[in-house]
């Protein structure tokens, strides 16, 4: 019995639904007969804007849009629509107008907001997108995560301090973060108020004290204060949390001691080259300091240990184009010109991308006198610098030294064009010209254009005319600026070889190393006045053997 009155009120439930299924599509039905008339001729010509629109035909589609605001303004979801279309034709302003007349009609509809907020920004108008934006925000307090956009906008509209009380406020829901730390950071700093950007990290780092990177921060803002004390106590701290930290060994280095000699530094350094997780930005960083030094006074025993941590830093990156720079650089400003020759073109192997390399390297080829190898790479550094003057000037020089006087002046002008603007290469190129003209005829306008110039150019063109074609028109010049070097080199043109070697020893007792153009000349005096230079011998005696000329010099 059970059973059949149960299967009863089943066969009742089905019959129900049927029943009010069939009366929810009479209620239906009924509905869409009493729709109005204006309003199927709206439904329909959405459908066919939205079609246009989707095709493709902005214009159709926007045409289609407006019709119907001009029968019937009240409709926000077709301004919506219309200031969308207005967007994508760039018309900005026209689009602001549209979604106004949106939300005046709607005024509760987010979108509508947003989507103005972005017609603001994206004409970088960011302070008007910025207050549209905190009216939205006050409408709609849960949306938090805009306040990070709000933050940009003020950034970008240049409202730093606005920018950084929205950061506070996001730090009061969330908490301090490391993101909102650097960004009120970077802000501070902007401003040079770098008392509030260490407060924000000190503030960071009671929370999160083993930040390194945040602990870096504080250490460098401290050192750019003057307060050394401070600063090396967080150096010492990002040791404690990491021994092998590189760029804090780097400045346990180069800070805790700072009277300490180069080479003593540069022993500490060994460890810090030598370290298998030290990035090589920090050790070609390292190197720095102590090759400076040596540019500003040079040091053998100096050179000589940048010379081996060149060679560790090589060893331990072979393929770092970097490592091979840097030791090109120490070889080159120690006189070592054939080693550095040989590093700059395995740095180029390795990138061929940097200009400054390429320069050093041609540098090095005319240090050398490899003219043809010159004229060769000249072209190559072409293929990737098309635009760099001093390119052209080199080949000049290089087809001047190979005695290819028809392809100097087309360089020289394609030099001058592209570097109007640079002084130095600009005096370059004149000393060139002139070299070129007194190389082929001497007469009384040379005998002008050489009085007008410099101390700079006259030197270079003495070194221009020295064992050239035609060195007797050296004998026409006769001018007071020249260096006790030019000099020796004029007077040993003039086969005059006791005031050549006069010269020379005067200008040895003023520098503390000889460059090998330097022992070229000496040599080439030396063979018409023996014993000129024994003073050379005893002041210079180690590097002279490290560059094997000692026994030239010699007593016979």
């Amino acid at each position: 019995m059970y059973t059949i009155a149960r299967s009863f009120c089943s066969l009742l439930c089905i019959f129900g639904a049927v029943i009010g299924g069939y009366a929810q599509a009479i209620t239906s039905a009924a509905q869409e007969h009493y729709r109005t008339e204006e309003e199927l001729s709206i439904q329909y010509t959405m459908i066919e804007a939205s079609r246009e629109k989707l095709i493709g035909n902005v214009d159709k589609s926007l045409q289609l849009y407006q019709s119907l605001v001009d029968k019937k303004r009240n409709l926000p979801n077709v301004w919506y629509e219309i200031a969308r279309l207005l967007h994508a034709k760039q018309q900005d302003q026209d689009a602001l107008d549209a979604i106004d007349k949106a939300i005046s009609i709607d005024p509760n509809n987010e979108w509508y907001h947003l989507f103005k907020i972005d017609l603001f920004e994206r004409q970088n108008n960011f302070l008007d997108a910025a207050a549209s934006l905190q009216n939205y925000l006050r409408k709609y307090q849960g949306a938090h995560e805009l306040m990070w956009r709000l933050a940009y906008l003020y950034v970008e509209g240049h409202q730093h301090q606005k920018a950084i009380d929205i950061y506070n406020q996001i730090e009061n829901i969330s908490g301090v973060q490391k993101k909102t730390t650097q960004k009120k950071y970077n802000l501070y700093t902007r401003s040079d108020d770098h008392t509030n950007a260490i407060n924000e990290l000190e503030k960071y780092l009671e929370v999160y004290p083993k930040d390194i990177e945040i602990l870096h921060l504080l250490a460098a803002n401290y050192q750019k204060i003057g307060k050394t004390a401070k600063h090396n106590k967080i150096i010492d701290k990002i040791l404690s949390l990491d021994p092998h930290d590189a760029r804090a060994n780097l400045a346990h280095i180069q800070t805790k001691n700072p009277k300490q000699n180069n080479s003593t530094k540069i022993q500490k350094l060994k460890a810090l080259i030598l370290d298998p997780n030290g990035d090589i930005d920090t050790k070609v960083k390292a190197l720095i300091p102590p090759l400076q030094s040596l540019l500003e006074h040079y040091d053998e025993q100096l050179s000589k240990e940048l010379t081996q941590l060149s060679t560790l830093l090589i060893k331990s990156h072979p393929q770092s184009a970097k490592a091979h720079a840097i030791a090109a650089d120490v070889y080159y400003y120690s006189g070592q010109y054939g080693r550095a020759l040989e590093a700059y073109k395995k740095t180029l192997e390795l990138n061929k991308q940097v200009y400054t390399v390429w320069e050093q390297y041609l540098y090095t080829l005319a240090k050398l006198h490899h003219w043809n190898t010159l004229q060769n790479q000249v072209q190559n550094a072409l293929d990737y610098f098309p635009n760099k003057a001093r390119l052209y000037y080199f080949e000049a020089l290089s087809a001047y030294k190979l005695q290819q006087n028809a392809q100097v002046d087309p360089a020289l002008q394609q030099a001058r064009i592209i570097g109007r603007k640079n002084r130095q290469l600009l005096r370059d190129i004149e000393v060139l010209q002139v070299a070129k003209r007194l190389n082929t005829s001497y007469d009384e306008e040379m005998d002008k254009i050489v009085s007008k110039l410099d101390k700079y150019q006259t030197n270079l063109l003495v070194r221009f005319i020295y064992r050239s074609t035609n060195p007797k028109n050296m004998t026409a010049i006769s001018i007071p600026k020249l260096n006790e070097y030019s000099r020796a080199l004029l007077a040993y043109s003039k086969n005059a070889y006791q005031d050549a070697a006069d010269f020379l020893n005067a200008y040895f007792n003023k520098i503390s190393f000889i460059e090998p153009q330097f022992m070229d000349l000496a040599i080439a005096i030396n063979k018409q006045h023996p014993s000129a230079f024994q003073n050379v011998v005893a002041d210079f005696s180690t590097q002279l053997k490290q560059m094997k000329y000692q026994s030239i010099f010699e007593k016979k």
